[in-house]
């Protein structure tokens, strides 16, 4: 898995809306990015 794929992310994102409870969990990667671009 690789951060920079937007299709995986899309993925989890709708699979997240849907309440699969293992997309959110799966978005944990994604969390130090993200405080990182919005702490600049």
């Amino acid at each position: 898995m690789a951060l920079h794929n937007a299709g995986y992310w899309m993925t989890v994102y709708d699979r997240v809306c849907r309440g699969e409870g293992q997309a959110r969990e799966d978005l944990c990667p994604l969390l130090p990015l993200l405080t990182g671009l919005l702490g600049r």
